[in-house]
């Protein structure tokens, strides 16, 4: 009875994984030294509402852009990524941080202005999306694969609709620069919040470089201290 259990989970482990990690096991993370630092792709998109425009339309120069690269019928992750990424933005908002917006891009060149209001609704975006805070925007397949070239972001297509992609949030410049990316499909509200600092002003993440090698410093000033202090008791017996 108990081996049967004990299979029982193992199975039952290997299927979650199995089912969550459509990208994962067969498409790498993006290539951060070939993209980091340089300024994205411009590419035409439609909105919601059918309303066309440029990425580069979206940088004011004053804000941070989230970009989160999803497909409205993904049955896996995507839904994952959208409502841990809701739930961050709502409590950042919460705390005064409002200097950055969101653009969901689905790279599923078959998405329509309506599958975009449904992903709307099923994730509760409606607000966010009226006050211009959250933009869903899908395109065709040329524009869509040039925009996330400029990440290293690749996507395979499957023979009944669905995708293998990796699970991630970048984060934009307001000058449009890729600044840096956040893996998986769950996200803590501080380190959207502090990469969202961070990209505003690169001083805040050398600052913390620089705190993190002054510990480093005093840790291993301790152990130096402590192992000669030790050493040399042990000359004086």
């Amino acid at each position: 009875m108990y081996r049967v259990v004990l299979t029982g989970i193992f199975i039952f482990t290997v299927s979650i994984s199995s089912f969550f990690s459509t990208a994962s096991a067969q498409i790498q993370r993006p290539d951060e030294m070939k993209v980091i630092g340089k300024k994205v792709q411009d590419a035409t998109f439609f909105d919601h509402e059918g309303k066309y425009f440029n990425v580069y339309s979206i940088f004011d120069g004053s804000r941070v852009v989230i970009v989160s690269p999803i497909f409205t019928k993904c049955p896996h992750t995507c839904p994952l990524i959208t409502s841990s990424l809701r739930k961050v933005v709502e409590k950042i908002y919460s705390r005064g941080l409002t200097n950055f917006k969101v653009l969901t891009i689905s790279f599923d060149d078959t998405d329509t202005p309506e599958d975009l209001k449904k992903y709307i609704e099923k994730f509760n975006l409606g607000e966010f999306v009226e006050r211009g805070i959250w933009i869903l925007a899908s395109g065709k397949s040329d524009q869509i694969k040039a925009f996330l070239n400029s990440f290293d972001f690749r996507y395979i297509k499957h023979e009944n609709g669905l995708f293998d992609h990796p699970n991630l949030i970048a984060f934009l410049s307001p000058d449009g620069k890729l600044s840096k990316f956040i893996y998986g499909f769950s996200y803590q509200e501080e380190d959207v919040m502090n990469a969202i600092l961070e990209v505003r002003d690169p001083k805040i993440g050398l600052r913390k470089f620089s705190k993190f090698i002054l510990f480093i410093g005093v840790i291993g000033f301790i152990a130096t201290s402590i192992f000669l202090i030790y050493r040399n008791f042990g000359r004086s017996k």
